[in-house]
């Protein structure tokens, strides 16, 4: 087996968007570990190592000889250009559709919800009110706005800006994918088809929601209703 170098691990772990102490709850091994790994002090011992290059491989990464790190092409679709968003609640919706189950959200702010719904609104908000027939959707923000999402049955829950990813990322149907913020309405999207990392995420988000604020949602003349 490879040796894992530090600038590796520091790269993985930056590329998924992780803290050390994300990290250190996905390998299962203590946040001194990881710090220590990351800052040269220690070599990794075969079963650490191990435990990293498997936490990284089940989120779509994998460590290439000798030092780098790229991302894995089998476990990873890629959506981008005009179309992407279109193309995400699509799967979004096909997915549930086919496997059930909720569907969860991290995201910086509803006005970033919105956003997201991309140049085709009506289209992809009509997806969004199929999907809230089918199943529950929970989304996480680090911020209140002005201009509340008026979707009742939709549950908006607020957290402080250090406990989220730094990342925004949905989960739903054993998927977990990464929202890259390319310009004002345009989105790049990364779908990891690894039940493990969703798994992982999940765990994660729901761990943050339970101690999340219930978003107010004040009726305004910038309220947007989608239905």
């Amino acid at each position: 087996m490879n040796v894992i170098h530090a600038t590796q691990v520091k790269a993985a772990r930056a590329l998924l968007g992780l803290s050390q102490e994300e990290l250190a709850c996905m390998t299962g091994l203590s946040i001194t570990t990881i710090r220590k790994i990351e800052n040269g002090e220690i070599s990794p011992r075969s079963t650490t190592m191990s435990a990293i290059r498997t936490a990284v491989e089940d989120s779509g990464w994998e460590f290439i000889y000798p030092e780098g790190i790229r991302r894995r092409q089998d476990s990873v679709v890629t959506l981008e250009g005009p179309d992407s968003t279109d193309l995400f609640f699509k799967d979004m919706l096909d997915t549930i559709r086919q496997k059930g189950g909720e569907i969860y959200g991290s995201l910086t702010s509803q006005d970033m919800f919105l956003r997201s719904l991309g140049a085709h609104v009506k289209s992809n908000a009509d997806r969004l009110l199929r999907l809230n027939e089918l199943t529950h959707i929970k989304c996480l923000l680090s911020e209140q706005d002005e201009m509340p999402v008026l979707l009742p049955s939709y549950q908006f829950k607020t957290v402080s800006k250090r406990n989220m990813s730094a990342v925004p990322y949905f989960v739903y149907g054993g998927k977990q994918v990464i929202v890259i913020p390319e310009g004002r309405e345009q989105f790049s999207y990364y779908l990891f088809n690894k039940a493990t990392m969703a798994q992982k995420y999940m765990a994660q988000f729901l761990d943050l929601w339970e101690d999340a604020i219930p978003l107010v949602i004040h009726t305004t003349e910038k309220s947007v209703c989608l239905r």
